[in-house]
């Protein structure tokens, strides 16, 4: 078995270097009366690259991108991280049983895998923080990051398709 190359592991640091460009323009504050019109990148990228191309989506690095999330978000630092991280194990973990899985039923369960990640960051910052951010906004969060979900999901499957094959 040979070893990947160097153009093989650069290939693979592109999905990467696209989060993390799209990670800075999610900083930007785009909102509108009900709160921000921006997804949660990291958590996006983890169920839709982590799916379709573990590789290049390594539990390393989505630890790496949650604490530079709450850095940019102002979260308790690690709060993100750690969400980012276990959620990159299960979609890991679950990539067999979801590989021919219909886009519908893979929206769905992203939805729900959202809106639960959703409510453990607003749990986590209640217990660390004296004020807790209002529920409204973090259920407006977790609709906004659903919607975004298709974009991400046929953006990484277009993306996949650069990268090298499985060996």
């Amino acid at each position: 078995m040979a070893s990947p190359t160097v153009y093989d592991r650069l290939i693979l640091a592109l999905p990467s270097v696209v989060i993390a460009v799209l990670l800075v323009l999610c900083a930007l504050p785009i909102s509108w009366q009900y709160g921000p019109l921006t997804p949660h990148v990291v958590w996006l990228a983890a169920l839709t690259i982590g799916a379709l191309a573990p590789a290049s989506w390594p539990v390393t690095v989505a630890f790496v991108f949650g604490l530079i999330s709450d850095l940019i978000f102002g979260t308790p630092l690690g709060a993100q991280a750690l969400l980012s991280l276990f959620l990159t194990l299960y979609v890991q973990n679950q990539a067999r049983r979801t590989s021919h899985q219909l886009f519908t039923l893979r929206w769905a369960e992203a939805a729900m895998v959202l809106l639960v990640l959703y409510l453990m960051l607003w749990a986590l910052v209640g217990f660390i923080m004296p004020e807790r951010p209002p529920l409204r906004g973090v259920l407006i969060g977790a609709a906004v990051s659903m919607g975004w979900f298709p974009i991400f999901y046929f953006g990484a499957r277009e993306l996949v398709k650069l990268l090298p094959a499985r060996t």
